[in-house]
């Protein structure tokens, strides 16, 4: 069989970025694909897809369910977006009082184009960079910084008080420090993503953050992995964001440099998945017993290999 065309690797529309089954952006061929096709997708934010658009993740990929991971802070820029009025920058952490943090802002309900859902999809909302992961990027500033983010937050200048964070913690770390900063605690909700996806009725399922990029690259990498897709594969379909997210690069860069972080945010580190596997390898003894320690038990890890291997 031929190799993969652009449009098989990284189906296009009109206002969907970044989207792609796993199973052939990990396959060199679909006849040599480990997933099954047709199962898994990943995507950017779909919130501004057009009818056809949500025509073809209903018609022609026959999604079922939608796994968003974005954050509060994330929910909140949209209904700020849908109102013209500022919005602080994504792919941030969301903090609590009672994790260390100011407080965060509810979420509304994940949704498809304007807002509307698309009719008959599941939509799953899991906040990713949840409570353990804020209290940690929190612990990292100095008592001056905590003491300004706080004031800055509660005073109603989020993106400011987000970009203290930015600045002074996350740019330190980088993307694969955050990586593997998310492994380390964001088991509850890896725990809550792979309990969607033991459920055979969730499927087909499209997972997605903002960019598609980062958070939900992380998803797909410990799926990939468990199911028995080899690194080099793996890092294949992870770069694929280069290109999958070249049309708004312009906006990306504004939007990190803003939040006080450089320019790699808006891109793919090279070397990421070659570190995290080597960090899931050394630090939790593999993929599967880290999933075990997320509270994903051998049962439920058997059951989505059971769904998704070719």
């Amino acid at each position: 069989m031929s190799p993969l065309t652009p449009e098989q690797r990284t189906p296009s529309f009109s206002r969907i970025a970044n989207f792609r089954d796993v199973a052939l952006s990990t396959g060199k061929t679909p006849s040599k694909a480990l997933l099954k096709p047709g199962f898994l997708f990943r995507s950017a934010a779909p919130d501004d897809a057009t009818p056809s658009d949500q025509r073809r993740l209903t018609n022609d990929f026959h999604i079922k369910t939608i796994i968003d991971l974005r954050t509060d802070s994330e929910h909140a820029a949209l209904l700020a977006k849908e109102k013209k009025s500022p919005s602080p920058p994504a792919d941030v952490p969301d903090f609590d009082v009672a994790s260390d943090g100011p407080p965060s802002t509810p979420s509304p309900s994940p949704s498809g184009s304007n807002g509307q859902k698309i009719p008959g999809m599941n939509y799953v909302n899991v906040n990713f960079n949840g409570k353990a992961y804020s209290s940690a990027m929190f612990s990292r500033l100095s008592y001056y910084h905590r003491a300004k983010l706080i004031a800055l937050y509660i005073t109603g200048y989020r993106p400011q008080a987000i970009s203290i964070i930015g600045k002074n913690v996350m740019s330190q770390r980088g993307l694969i420090g955050l990586a593997k900063d998310s492994l380390a605690h964001c088991r509850a909700e890896i725990a809550q993503v792979f309990e969607v996806l033991s459920e055979e009725g969730s499927w087909p399922v499209l997972v997605h953050c903002t960019q598609g990029k980062d958070r939900t690259g992380l998803v797909v990498l410990l799926v990939a992995l468990l199911v028995g897709v080899g690194m080099e594969d793996v890092k294949r379909d992870y770069l694929l964001s280069r290109e999958g997210l070249e049309g708004d690069r312009e906006e990306r860069v504004k939007a990190v440099r803003e939040m006080g972080l450089t320019d790699e945010f808006a891109g793919c580190e090279e070397g990421l998945v070659e570190e995290i596997v080597r960090e899931l390898r050394e630090r939790y003894g593999g993929v599967e017993k880290y999933l075990e320690g997320c509270g994903v038990l051998r049962e439920k890890q058997g059951r989505v290999k059971e769904i998704l291997a070719a």
